[in-house]
């Protein structure tokens, strides 16, 4: 009996064994985000979600100026709309096919509207016809000859068609051959293309994207990114939440490049830290100002992004921070960035406020003294100087220069102490970088900073201190003194007429 017991308690173990394994391997499965995709020279027969996707909206100087131009860009706008799982690319110069006329009796060109007359306006999917912005603008929409100055029959080059088929397993492709069938509509309101659509194959590209089940309802790029990130599940369940998406408008994941919120997901799937992912996906989702630190992550660029320390800086610092906690996050020395923000006494404006104008000089998203000294300064002695530099309003732009100077850290230290010694009077007034330039003269820094520093020197004459030791101009010695000597001792409106004209040199 005893025996038959400790046998049925090994059962039961190997059993729990084997539940716990099966639940494991389903909550992984649950975490896994494909897609796969095909790509055949064939026109894929389906249901159409968009006839033309490249002339929905245009982004180059001309309204002419194609959007899609390639069969990688079409694929990657079938992936940009959640219903999409078929495409297809016209690649031939000529045209491809036949029946473009039909269709557009019956589907007249949308009509130019939105924010920038870009966009089309009160449609939604399916889109049957073409968008505003063909070429020719006035034209149909079908392949156009420059010869006749008429469109034929045939579809154009370049044209992107966004498709539904049942199964991307089991495609079917339409005829080559002529045929007279006609469009019909499915119980959806979607038409499909029939073998009219095309009378020749010649030119056409079609691929497939069949994203995996759990991908279902969004965007097949979206799909891609979520399985790409570090953490799957959590950026599915980002996705799908409703206030990421374009529900009530699919058409504007198109004509937005997809949803900026459910590509942040990706991103925010990525940070280490299980509590920072979620305020990354609040800021995302919420719109809120913190989600600068997602879409503004390389707005500057000096050094890696640090996403989650940007996070952790607006919500230490509040709204008002985030632009400067992002520009710390992505500087090339975040710490010295982050302390300096924990120490200096910043005027940043909010969102609603204007620079210069409502008792705060940094706007909302501008960069601070924090963050540009820290990229500039070669050692923390500079550093400091660029911050005391900074505190001065007349002279932000000679602040900017000096740390700009690509040498060392002395250079930019003479730099800083040359601004603090000529009290420049005004924002305009400027003199100390300039003596540090490549065209001056060989070993004639320190006397055009001596120039510039002299309290008997205009104001209005300190940026022409260095012109007096132009290396292109060869002054003498002598003519170099009666310069600055020129400089000093004359107010005048226009110094370069002056004491730089051509009699002064030689």
């Amino acid at each position: 009996m005893m025996g038959r017991v400790r046998s049925l308690g090994s059962l039961h173990r190997v059993i729990y064994a084997y539940w716990f394994l099966l639940l494991l391997y389903r909550g992984s499965a649950a975490t896994q985000c494909t897609v796969e995709s095909t790509i055949v020279p064939k026109n894929i027969a389906g249901d159409v979600l968009v006839l033309s996707a490249g002339s929905l909206s245009y982004t180059g100087p001309h309204p002419s100026s194609p959007t899609i131009t390639s069969a990688a860009e079409c694929a990657n706008a079938c992936g940009l709309l959640p219903s999409c799982n078929a495409w297809t690319f016209c690649s031939s110069q000529s045209g491809c096919g036949s029946g473009c006329s039909s269709w557009v009796a019956k589907h007249p060109k949308l009509p130019a509207g939105g924010p920038a007359n870009r966009d089309p306006v009160g449609v939604d999917l399916p889109i049957l016809g073409f968008g505003p912005w063909t070429y020719p603008q006035t034209q149909n929409g079908c392949q156009y000859s420059f010869s006749t100055d008429r469109t034929s029959d045939a579809w154009p080059h370049g044209l992107c068609t966004l498709k539904r088929v049942p199964d991307t397993k089991k495609l079917q492709f339409v005829a080559p051959a002529a045929a007279a069938a006609s469009q019909r509509a499915t119980a959806a309101g979607i038409v499909t293309e029939s073998a009219a659509a095309a009378t020749s194959a010649d030119g056409w590209i079609s691929g497939t994207l069949s994203a995996s089940k759990d991908c279902q309802g969004l965007p097949p790029n979206v799909c891609r990114a979520c399985g790409a990130s570090k953490d799957p599940a959590s950026c599915l369940r980002c996705a799908k939440d409703a206030r990421g998406q374009f529900n009530k408008k699919p058409v504007k994941y198109l004509i937005s490049k997809g949803s900026k919120a459910q590509d942040a997901c990706a991103v925010c799937a990525g940070l280490a830290d299980a509590t920072q992912e979620e305020r990354c996906f609040e800021c995302i989702l919420d719109g809120k100002r913190c989600s600068t630190c997602v879409y503004g992550s390389r707005m500057w660029g000096y050094g890696k992004p640090d996403i989650a320390a940007c996070l952790a800086c607006s919500a230490k610092k509040g709204g008002r921070y985030v632009g400067a906690c992002n520009a710390c996050a992505q500087s090339s020395s975040p710490a010295r960035c982050f302390a300096c923000l924990d120490t200096q006494s910043l005027q940043i404006c909010n969102t609603t406020q204007q620079p210069g104008r409502d008792g705060c000089n940094i706007g909302p998203n501008d960069q601070t003294p924090c963050d540009l000294c820290s990229n500039a300064a070669q050692s923390d002695d500079v550093f400091r100087q660029c911050l005391a530099c900074h505190t001065d309003p007349n002279v932000q732009q000679e602040c900017l220069d000096c740390g700009n100077i690509p040498t060392t850290a002395a250079t930019q230290a003479r730099c800083f102490a040359c601004v603090k010694a000529a009290r420049f009077p005004s924002f305009a007034s400027t003199g100390c970088a300039a003596c540090f330039s490549s065209w001056l003269m060989a070993g004639k820094t320190q006397s055009c900073l001596q120039c510039v520093e002299s309290s008997t020197t205009p104001a209005a004459a300190k940026a022409s201190c260095s012109s007096c030791v132009d290396a292109t101009a060869a002054r003498s010695q002598a003519l170099q003194q009666k310069c600055f000597s020129c400089l000093k001792g004359t107010q005048v409106k226009d110094y370069s007429a002056t004491c730089l004209d051509p009699s002064m040199r030689r």
